[in-house]
């Protein structure tokens, strides 16, 4: 007859390596658009480059936000 611990735990991975993955993606956007936006800000060349860059950086930020809240909808709606 066999014996089972009861106390015994076992872990389980729920959440897909694709929506990792896009999760990794969606920060990474966060910090770059942040980098960039941030950067282009300091740049003393021309203060149109300066508006440019960090128009760009935000609008990076807002698109990595908007794909992040997504993907944590998509880990909430297929595996939780």
């Amino acid at each position: 007859m066999r014996r089972y611990r009861r106390n015994s735990v076992t872990t389980i991975e729920l959440t897909s390596k694709r929506l990792k993955a896009k999760q990794v993606y969606s920060i990474l956007f966060v910090i770059l658009g942040a980098a960039l936006a941030y950067f282009s800000f300091d740049v003393d060349d021309s203060e149109k480059s300066n508006v440019l860059g960090v128009i760009g950086g935000v609008l990076i930020v807002v698109f990595g936000l908007i794909m992040y809240l997504v993907v944590k909808v998509q880990i909430w709606w297929h595996h939780k």
